[in-house]
């Protein structure tokens, strides 16, 4: 079994590791969490861990603090690549890249592309074979409306207030 099966299983068990599988160090922090259950489990074969932590309640207790040991360090590099990942558009443009007109794009595109649904929806009548599917296209609009404009405008003030607590640790 690969890491990332094990370490979503394990995710269950410590759900506080579910945020730790953002950004481009999946991998990486899926083989954190199955090396943290099989410190607290040694030789237990790796796809034997979600269900030895079940059986064993002191252990997955044990399981449970050290993953939550381990949390401030993994955002820290959750955040750093999501900061990255926007230190990137802002590195294209200073470097006169087309590329750096790339989220402009998308962007421009799913707000015209909500536009456009709005409009439909409200002016003309929607046939009765197509409502559920209009629907949900237009919700999935909307949740990429919102991913926009969370990309453009930054994160929200608690979000905000919660990586400042954590780079003070």
């Amino acid at each position: 079994m690969d890491p990332i099966t094990i370490a979503l299983g394990l995710a269950q068990l410590a759900p506080i590791v579910a945020g730790w599988f953002g950004g481009s160090k999946v991998q990486e922090n899926a083989q954190k969490v199955v090396d943290i259950a099989s410190a607290v489990l040694p030789g237990t074969p790796k796809d034997q861990l979600i269900e030895a932590l079940k059986a064993n309640p002191d252990k997955l207790i044990e399981f449970q603090k050290a993953v939550q040991e381990q949390h401030t360090e993994v955002m820290r590099a959750v955040l750093a690549d999501i900061q990255n990942a926007r230190g990137t558009m802002v590195t294209l443009a200073g470097q006169g890249s087309k590329l750096a007109w790339g989220a402009a794009a998308v962007s421009l595109a799913v707000v015209i592309a909500n536009c456009a649904m709005g409009y439909y929806i409200f002016t003309d009548a929607i046939p009765a074979g197509n409502k559920d599917l209009a629907m949900l296209y237009a919700g999935s609009l909307l949740a990429a409306l919102g991913g926009v404009i969370a990309f453009w405008t930054g994160s929200s003030y608690g979000s905000i207030q919660k990586t400042d607590a954590l780079i003070r640790k």
